[in-house]
């Protein structure tokens, strides 16, 4: 059974101004002499939808929590589930990139950022 995506110790954290939705374009268009355009489906499925998202102030513990569930699923080879933070709404997907881990604390303020997190619709 696939795991929640974020987990239990980043759910609730995701930041809103890191977070977009974007579907693939279903059509394939070709150009025509005269410029016209033909277009037709590119397949019968829905469009996939990708989610970009990020998490910021994060503890050492949630920056631990989000590499382990990394590791865990193998980057991009294996889906799990992903609550959409938007609507609430349940999704199968997995990683499709490699976010990007920035240190943002300072002196003895240990904390993270986590952005560039790109999950695709399986």
């Amino acid at each position: 059974m696939a795991a929640d995506y974020p987990t239990a110790t980043l759910a609730g954290l995701e930041d809103s101004k890191h977070f977009t939705e974007d579907s693939a374009d279903p059509a394939a268009r070709f150009e025509m002499e005269g410029g016209y355009t033909s277009t037709r489906p590119r397949y019968t499925r829905l469009p996939r939808k990708t989610w970009t998202t990020g998490f910021s102030d994060l503890t050492d513990a949630q920056k631990n929590s989000h590499t382990a569930f990394w590791d865990t699923y193998m980057g991009g080879s294996n889906s799990f589930i992903y609550l959409n933070p938007a609507n609430a709404t349940e999704y199968t997907v997995r990683f499709k990139g490699k976010p990007k881990i920035t240190y943002v604390g300072m002196a003895s303020l240990r904390r993270w950022e986590i952005t560039g997190i790109v999950l695709e619709q399986v």
